[in-house]
């Protein structure tokens, strides 16, 4: 039986408090959800999404890097399509590799294209705004409220020596600090289970790390320290059953010919 493939994209969420003190109940309402075998979808172009965002209206855009036309796909809040934009190519306002997808607060749509270091600002309607040099490839990266760029980085020296930088840069794109660096050393095939997490809004900075204990550093979009969240645990020993199995992949990637390093 063959399963649909589906994204439910909007939720409305009620929150009840019940008579126990200091206990809530969550209820989920489905508003909409876009099925990707749906001959509509098809006909427009989406046929997968990679990554998507939502704009402060509602409105939801969605990146699919398989097309061979416009790569982004807008929404309205009730599941209408709208347009697509985004167009495949190397001139202004063209993509040819959309790596990352990200909303400023502006409500405007921020591609990085991989393979030129070049970050496109869209807006909601799909025109361009402008383009700016990123100073290498990025893994991650929003545009929080002051205008700064907040980025994860990677540098490799080699398969089996990593550095990760989780960096603060100004709207030239001229770095200000470092805000974390994480060196992984050893088996690359393990490094994405080593990563520190992080997430950002448009004024609050999240990056987590797991070494000596569960942490979450808290920033302000100036890259300020606010507050540090700890959590306590008990890591788990990683079998030799799955390392082996872990090094297994890792060489048959190498004998395809595909990086043996796995990027988070």
């Amino acid at each position: 039986m063959k399963t649909k493939k589906s994204i439910i994209v909007t939720l409305i969420l009620c929150l009840m408090i019940p008579t126990k003190a200091f206990s809530q109940t969550l209820h989920l309402e489905k508003v909409f959800s876009l099925e990707l075998e749906k001959e509509s979808l098809f006909k427009i172009g989406l046929v997968d999404i990679d990554q998507f965002v939502v704009d402060s209206e509602g409105n939801l855009y969605c990146l699919y890097r398989g097309s061979q036309e416009n790569c982004l796909f807008k929404f309205d809040k009730k599941g209408h399509f709208i347009t697509s934009f985004g167009r495949r190519g190397r001139g202004p306002g063209e993509v040819n590799n959309a790596f990352i997808l990200t909303i400023n607060h502006r409500d405007e749509i921020l591609f990085q294209n991989y393979g030129e270091l070049k970050i496109v600002v869209l807006n909601s309607d799909g025109d361009l705004i402008e383009e700016i040099s990123a100073p290498s490839r990025l893994l991650e990266f929003k545009q929080v409220e002051n205008n700064y760029f907040y980025t994860r980085q990677m540098t490799v020296t080699d398969p089996t020596h990593v550095t990760i930088f989780w960096s603060l840069y100004n709207p030239e794109f001229e770095k200000i600090k470092d805000l974390e660096t994480q060196e992984l050393k050893g088996n690359s095939s393990l490094f994405q289970y080593q990563y520190h997490k992080s997430f950002a809004t448009s004024d609050t900075i999240y990056i987590g790390k797991r070494t000596p204990c569960y942490e979450i550093w808290v920033y302000n979009s100036e890259g300020e320290l606010q507050k540090k969240i700890e959590k306590d645990h008990n890591p788990v020993k990683i079998s030799d059953a799955y390392k082996e199995e872990q090094a297994r992949q890792r060489e048959e990637m190498t004998k395809k010919g595909d990086s043996p390093l796995i990027i988070a």
